[in-house]
């Protein structure tokens, strides 16, 4: 019983750093691409950009979660 116990933990534990391996993967990639397009294409677009991205940075997690969360 108890080492059925300890392969459920490390099933779950397995699945879970999967999920969250995929959650960086994605972020690196949209972090990436927004720097790009904010290095190659400069003026109004890297300001709205900028704006933007600073504008999210001063939210406090959690009330972008609860925002997100009632939103969906």
């Amino acid at each position: 019983l108890c080492r059925i116990f300890f392969a459920r933990i490390l099933q779950g534990c397995l699945i879970s750093c999967a999920i969250a391996s995929v959650a960086v993967l994605i972020s690196a990639f949209i972090g990436t691409l927004f720097g790009f397009i904010s290095g190659w294409k400069q003026g109004y677009l890297d300001q709205a950009l900028m704006r933007l991205l600073d504008l999210l940075s001063a939210l406090p997690n959690i009330l972008l979660a609860t925002v997100l969360a009632y939103g969906l």
